[in-house]
């Protein structure tokens, strides 16, 4: 399965759009690329499924090398690529692989970051259309004394304090709720 196969599938699951985990995946992998070779330079990584590790960076041709991470010879730069001039920028694969377990960690968690934040930010949009409106919901438990709704595969909030007393909020009810606003000072951002 290559690489756009694979973001396609996560995309899916994660319901984000593949080109936009497409960035945050060569996002990502940018941060671990600077790790593994100790730059602190902006550097471009991107996906390329027409390589063998699926990845690229974008290298500078400069005329006196400097950053061998981030730039490339003229000399060298024009064997790749005959009418290279100083100033292009030229696509060489790199090995994720060889990346080490310092950099391949922080690849993972920035890349969870980022998935959290997309999730994040599709989850409010989705959300923003439903403030003062009633949505239904089945109870999927208790934390708390907050009751958890089940919302189309989202968890939401029914804080205590908007609760009725006297109603018991048993497992797999259906219930409908007014959402009131989205509170993201919660853990992962929180809908109520």
């Amino acid at each position: 399965m290559d690489i756009l196969q694979q973001l396609n599938q996560i995309a899916i699951e994660r319901e984000i759009p593949v080109e936009e985990l497409k960035i945050e995946l060569e996002q990502a992998l940018s941060v671990a690329y600077r790790k593994f070779k100790g730059i602190e330079a902006d550097v471009t990584v991107r996906l390329d499924n027409k390589v063998k590790s699926g990845a690229i960076v974008e290298k500078e041709v400069v005329g006196e090398l400097l950053e061998p991470a981030t730039q490339v010879s003229l000399e060298v730069a024009r064997k790749y690529q005959a009418d290279a001039q100083i100033g292009d920028f030229l696509p060489f694969e790199i090995d994720t692989n060889t990346f080490g377990r310092i950099a391949a960690q922080t690849f993972k968690q920035v890349l969870a970051q980022k998935l959290r934040d997309a999730e994040l930010r599709r989850l409010r949009d989705q959300f923003d259309e439903k403030l003062g409106k009633i949505v239904s919901g089945i109870i999927a438990r208790r934390e708390e004394g907050n009751v958890i709704l089940q919302v189309n595969r989202h968890e939401i909030e029914l804080p205590k304090r908007e609760q009725v007393p006297t109603d018991d909020y048993r497992a797999n009810e259906r219930m409908k709720v007014l959402v009131l606003k989205i509170d993201e000072s919660t853990r992962g951002g929180g809908f109520k």
